[in-house]
C-alpha cells in the first residue's frame, strides 16, 4: 500500500495580497505558506494505505515548516513529531527511525486518533526513503509553483539555501530501500490497530 504526501494547488481567479495575508511571519517557510496561499488555492493529502488525511493549509499555518522540521528530525536524529490540524481534531505522528523505516504512532485527543471524522489506526510502518522524498516532493512543488506566479519570490533571503538543503535531505536516504517487500497479509486497516504501509 502507497504512502504519499501530496499537494493539489489550484490558482485563484484573484491572486496576490488581496487575496491573502499580507505578511509572512518570518522564516522562508512560513513566508512560502502565507505566499502561497494568496495566489492558491490548495489541499494537502497524506494518504496511509487506504486511510487517506486532507489538511487544508489554512487551517494550519505551520504545516510547511513542521513538516520540514520533522523531515529533518527523522534523517537527522532518527525520532521527531508532526502535527495535523483540520479545524477540529489535533492528529500527532509520533515517529522513530529504525534502519530504512519509520514507526508511527498516531495520537490524537480522546483514546483513539481521529482526524477529519475517521477513525485511524493507532500504528503504522513507513519507509523512510518514501517519506523523505515525498516530503520534499511536496514542499519543492509549492517552491516552483511560487516561482512560477511571483516574480519577486526569488529574491526572498534564504531561498536558495533551503532549495539545496531540499536536494540534500533527499540524496542522505537516497540508497535506502524505497519499498518493502511484497506480502500477502490478512490484517485488516479497519481493524484500527495497526498497519503496514508500503
Amino acid at each position: 500500500m502507497p504512502c504519499t504526501l501530496t499537494v493539489h494547488s489550484s490558482e485563484r481567479r484573484s491572486t496576490g495580497k488581496d487575496a491573502g495575508p499580507e505578511d509572512g511571519t518570518g522564516g522562508i517557510l512560513s513566508d512560502l505558506q502565507v505566499l502561497h496561499g494568496g495566489y492558491f488555492r490548495s489541499t494537502w493529502t497524506v494518504q496511509l494505505g487506504s486511510v487517506q488525511l486532507r489538511v487544508d493549509p489554512r487551517k494550519q499555518l505551520d504545516l510547511m515548516e513542521s513538516l520540514w522540521v520533522f523531515l529533518l528530525d527523522l534523517v537527522d536524529v532518527g525520532y521527531g513529531e508532526w502535527s495535523l490540524y483540520d479545524g477540529r481534531d489535533m492528529l500527532v505522528f509520533e515517529a522513530q527511525v529504525f534502519g530504512p523505516d519509520i514507526q508511527l504512532e498516531f495520537c490524537g485527543e480522546g483514546s483513539a486518533p481521529r482526524f477529519g471524522g475517521e477513525r485511524l489506526p493507532q500504528k503504522a510502518v513507513v519507509r523512510l526513503r518514501r517519506f523523505v522524498e515525498q516530503g520534499a516532493a511536496a514542499l519543492r512543488l509549492v517552491l516552483e509553483q511560487q516561482e512560477a506566479v511571483d516574480s519577486d519570490f526569488s529574491t526572498l533571503p534564504g531561498l536558495e539555501a533551503f532549495a539545496e538543503d531540499l536536494k540534500e535531505i533527499e540524496a542522505v536516504v537516497s540508497e535506502l530501500p524505497l519499498e518493502f517487500k511484497e506480502r500477502r497479509s490478512d490484517s485488516s486497516v479497519g481493524s484500527g490497530r495497526s498497519l503496514e504501509v508500503l
